[in-house]
């Protein structure tokens, strides 16, 4: 099967193509990188214009961790109007412990889920890269821009 690539807005290919900011980068208590949550919904919104769904699959426990199993939608449009579904699924845990309530044990697993879900469209995925390989995918990126094949482009090509 070949399935032509769709052309991505400029909107879409920035807000996934570029690295993270670095004064929205914090530290968590092992000083590992990462973006809160309200920056991941606000880089979604962004590049998908609000068209986008969070699901929580389910949550279970194992070993004093609560987990959250998630789905990710998002919507793009092609320049006849139809529609292209993105699913990406994650799961994310909190420990569980006294010091914490469960419903914010519960929001962190789904946070963690969610973002790790949005790191799938390089969403934060930048923040787990060492900083050669960093500078090597904002390398590709701006390569990529073009998402139409050159197959695609010449069957499409105004005659």
């Amino acid at each position: 099967m070949n399935a032509d690539r769709i052309s991505l807005s400029e909107n879409v290919l920035r807000h996934l193509g570029e690295s993270t900011d670095r004064r929205q980068v914090r530290k968590d208590y092992l000083g590992n990188d990462y973006m809160n949550i309200a920056q991941v919904v606000t880089r979604l919104n962004l590049a998908f214009n609000y068209d986008w769904d969070w699901e929580t699959v389910r949550f279970f426990e194992e070993n004093n961790v609560m987990f959250c199993h998630g789905r990710l939608t998002c919507r793009l449009y092609d320049e006849d109007g139809n529609v292209h579904t993105i699913v990406k699924e994650a799961v994310g845990g909190a420990e569980i412990n006294n010091k914490k309530r469960y419903g914010d044990i519960y929001k962190s697993a789904a946070s963690y889920a969610m973002k790790k879900a949005a790191s799938y469209l390089n969403i934060g995925l930048d923040l787990s890269m060492k900083e050669e390989e960093r500078m090597f995918a904002l390398e590709n990126n701006a390569r990529n821009y073009n998402a139409w094949s050159d197959e695609a482009m010449e069957r499409h090509k105004d005659g």
